[in-house]
Parts: structure tokens; C-alpha cells; sequence
């Protein structure tokens, strides 16, 4: 039986891995109508600074970049994917 910490993290998981997913489908439509990436800003925790990026990225580079971001999304899925079935 799970206690209520991991009914509670099981629903952070499941939510965050919804919104991964929301958010590779965005990116994958974005490079499939062939946008560029315009800006980026990264808010990390722990006394990290933002790391903000601004300067238009060409089409092909902006693909790549977006392809990195689906790729890294992928490897927080499969890795939350797997807390959860630890639960």
C-alpha cells in the first residue's frame, strides 16, 4: 500500500509527465512548420541565474535545438516513467 508522500509524488509525476508531453508535441509542430527560435529563458533553482538567449536562430539551427530539447524531454519521461512504476 503507498503512503500518502508517494500518492503525492505519483501525482506531481504524472502531471509533470503530461506536460512534457504538451510541450514536445508544441516543439514538434514548430519545427514541422519550419518556425525559429527567437529567444530562450531557463530559470534554474539552487542560486543558478536565469541564462537567457535572444538572438533569432537560422531555421535549420532552430530545428536542431528544438530536436535536443525533444530529446532531453524523452529522458525525463523515461526517467519519471520509471519513478512512477517504482511506486
Amino acid at each position: 500500500m503507498a503512503t500518502i508522500a508517494q500518492g503525492q509524488l505519483a501525482g506531481v509525476l504524472a502531471d509533470g509527465l503530461i506536460d512534457v508531453q504538451a510541450f514536445s508535441s508544441a516543439l514538434q509542430s514548430a519545427i514541422t512548420a519550419g518556425q525559429s527560435v527567437y529567444s530562450i529563458a531557463l530559470g534554474v533553482s539552487g542560486g543558478v541565474n536565469q541564462i537567457t538567449f535572444s538572438a533569432p536562430l537560422n531555421q535549420a539551427d532552430s530545428a536542431v535545438l528544438m530536436n535536443d530539447l525533444i530529446a532531453l524531454a524523452a529522458k525525463l519521461t523515461q526517467s519519471w516513467t520509471a519513478q512512477l512504476t517504482a511506486l
